[in-house]
């Protein structure tokens, strides 16, 4: 029978939705894709192109595969949190952790960030998504199915719990009719699908079967499984005689293996079932529409439908397991191993790897048929698609399983935009992008813009290569981090004296570090050109006697992560005022700024070779700005008597902002330098160019300039 808190309600329940249609040019529609927890390189495509995947088995998703040529691609996409409900919250709305509220996945219940209006209520109530706004603003009929992990308020019209921006986000599967539910729970959903059929299904366990807390139905783990070897139905949730079943084993994450169930039952296959039916509906309407379409899967747990489950067992023992398993690199960071000494042994990882790799390949199936039906409505010219993830997933990569650290593993996901004739297909974007700037991007493309509040901005500027770095970097990505939450009597769980805070990556360069100048953790510097794994931290224990280029490296990105935090300052100071840190510290901006547990030096610079992106049109000229940072970290002050150009090219740049002066302990000065060109110079890679600083600290120091 079905379950009594399933999704039962009528479609008529629940506040009321207008929709009246408007006149004007026509919209386009919106078809947003996602899945949770897929890491960037789950993609059969893209596996083909990194070389550890050289030779192993490699993921079959022919549909996410066409997509790609279809789209234009960002490769190099990295979400604000890796976390599920941080990582939705900025995805949705275009807002810095800081802005939502919402920085763990608790604060998405209204019971847990009522409890501190400041920090977290205020902010939620003020969140819009841009379903949200496309519902609100312009009309646009907007329906949601899968998994949500956000505050419920978001289904409705921002300040009015009366009407919804969202007309249906559930699924009677009994009588096949969408609903909506003011609160939507996957594993509910997932047991009314299952109830609603009338085969007969096996709920006992055999052999070394267990019972899957998400769906109820038995499963037979694998190794990483901690009930693997057990009795067949061994209590979840208490500890054996011997207590080799701890409290941190028995949550849903730590589920892994082979469903007893076919793939007809899997969160996978209803919600495709909810969005077929939605796209239907939404397409004989005749009306502008949104549709979001959110996976569960390969989120936890990874219990995979015997279909893609056996196919990728029989392939297992030539799965890619990264050379970080090996977590000896860990103790020069504030990062540990997971508790589960199997995920740090390669044979078990193998095994889990299985239902990973056949999950994502079911999802693909999935995401064909939602991309065929649109194709075949005739509405392909006239629907701008995206497909992303939430964040990543270890996968065992540094002896750890799920997300929640700042490693390339648990904070890179997909990210794809279509839109035919418009957005060019095939196109492959290597800068850093983050998840920050999908909101602006939508709401782009849409024609919407003007309805756009966010912190971050459209992702045309590289689709178009449109980008010149007019006032500031706009290449590099910052994302955040932060595990408190308000405890019952109003006070936050935890402090900020442990683990890492943010995270920026600056072309191949990567800095780590906590909110608090106090903090004893180590800072993580990564050369991902050189250690794409992570696995030598150049700010470790040998921070105290880095290079002039290593420090010159932590002070850049560390000015970059100040220039960001000012920005997205606004006028309540959520990075300048203690009180947004519950009074530890004195606000983000001045505890980032002192802190350095690196080597100190008399004269830093960011950078000893200045690497122009591609130039753009502006005005009448091709023209592109970089960035030139110089500091000082010792007592006393630097004086720079000159900052110029030499070379015969030298012609092509201009030099604005710090020329010369005095430049104080612990400061910093900008130094523009501007490329432009009637464009015959443009296929030039060396130039003979260069910047010369001379200093009352010793021999000059030069900067060569080059075209990428």
């Amino acid at each position: 029978n079905e379950p009594s808190n399933g999704p039962t309600n009528e479609p008529s329940n629940g506040p009321t939705i207008t929709n009246e249609p408007t006149n004007g040019p026509e919209k386009l529609n919106v078809l947003f894709i996602m899945t949770d927890q897929q890491r960037f390189d789950m993609i059969g495509a893209i596996q083909e192109q990194l070389s550890q995947y050289s030779g192993k088995t490699r993921l079959s998703t022919p549909n996410l595969d066409k997509l790609m040529k279809e789209s234009t691609s960002f490769m190099r996409h990295y979400t604000q949190s890796p976390s599920c409900g941080p990582a939705r919250a900025t995805l949705f709305t275009g807002r810095t952790v800081e802005r939502t509220g919402v920085q763990t996945n608790d604060l998405i219940r209204e019971e847990v960030y009522r409890k501190n209006s400041l920090l977290f209520e205020d902010k939620i109530n003020d969140m819009r998504t841009f379903e949200q706004v496309l519902s609100e603003e312009e009309d646009y009929t907007c329906e949601y199915y899968g998994k949500w992990h956000l505050p419920k308020t978001l289904y409705y019209q921002s300040g009015n719990p009366t009407q919804r921006s969202i007309r249906y986000n559930s699924f009677n599967f009994k009588r096949n009719v969408p609903i909506f539910m003011d609160t939507v729970s996957v594993a509910r959903e997932l047991q009314s699908c299952i109830a609603a059929t009338e085969e007969p299904l096996r709920q006992y366990v055999n052999g070394t079967e267990q019972i899957n807390n998400f769906n109820e139905y038995p499963y037979t783990p694998t190794m990483v499984d901690p009930r693997y070897g057990f009795p067949a139905g061994t209590d979840f949730k208490s500890k054996d005689e011997n207590d080799d079943i701890e409290s941190w084993q028995t949550g849903h994450n730590t589920v892994i293996g082979r469903d007893s169930l076919s793939e007809k039952y899997s969160s996978t296959e209803c919600h495709a079932r909810a969005a077929m039916d939605a796209m239907d509906r939404l397409i004989s309407e005749n009306k502008p529409w949104s549709l979001v379409v959110s996976f569960h899967n390969p989120h936890p747990p990874m219990v995979a439908a015997g279909k893609y489950f056996d196919k990728y067992w029989d392939l297992k023992e030539d799965f890619c397991v990264p050379p970080s398993i090996d977590t000896t690199h860990l103790e020069e960071t504030p990062d540990k191993p997971d508790k589960n000494p199997k995920i740090q042994n390669v044979d078990a990882v193998k095994e889990w790897m299985v239902s990973y790799y056949a999950m994502v390949e079911e999802v693909d199936e999935h995401i064909g048929r939602l991309l065929r039906k649109l194709d075949e409505s005739g509405l392909r010219k006239k629907t701008l698609v995206v497909f992303t993830s939430d964040h990543g997933e270890s996968l065992g990569a540094h002896g750890k399983k799920g997300k929640g650290t700042f490693f390339e593993e648990a904070i890179r996901a997909p990210l794809m935009f279509r839109l035919p004739g418009v957005i060019p297909k095939g196109k492959e974007i290597n800068i850093p992008t983050s998840s920050i700037d999908v909101f602006s991007t939508v709401l782009d493309y849409t024609g919407h813009a003007v309805h756009d509040d966010s912190d971050g901005e459209s992702l045309r500027r590289f689709i178009d290569e449109s980008n010149v770095n007019p006032s500031h970097d706009h290449e590099y990505v910052v994302s955040e981090w932060d595990v408190r939450k308000p405890a019952k009597r109003g006070e936050l769980t935890n402090n900020l004296m442990r683990g890492a805070n943010f995270m920026v990556v600056k072309d191949n360069w990567k800095l780590v570090i906590p909110k608090l100048e106090s903090n004893l953790s180590y800072d993580q510097l990564y050369d991902l050109a050189r250690d794409p794994f992570e696995m030598n931290n150049l700010l470790g224990s040998n921070a105290k006697s880095a290079s002039k280029e290593i420090v010159g490296k932590a002070e850049h990105l560390k000015v970059l992560l100040y220039e960001w935090m000012n920005r997205m300052d606004g006028s309540k100071g959520l990075y300048s005022n203690p009180v947004f840190n519950a009074g530890e510290g004195r606000g983000d901006i001045t505890e980032v700024q002192l802190r350095r547990t690196w080597n100190s030096s008399p004269i830093w610079v960011s950078d000893t070779e200045l690497r122009f992106g591609k130039p753009s049109i502006w005005g009448s000229m091709y023209t592109r700005n970089e960035f030139l940072y110089i500091g000082r970290t010792t007592e006393g002050t630097l004086q720079v008597d000159k900052i110029s150009l030499e070379g015969t090219d030298s012609r092509l740049f201009e030099l604005s902002g710090f020329l010369n002066g005095y430049v104080g302990s612990e400061k910093h000065r900008r130094v523009k330098v501007t490329f432009r060109s009637s464009g015959n110079e443009l296929a030039t890679h060396f130039l003979d160019a260069r910047i010369r600083v001379s200093h009352s600290e010793g021999e000059d120091i030069i900067i060569n300039l080059h075209m990428l």
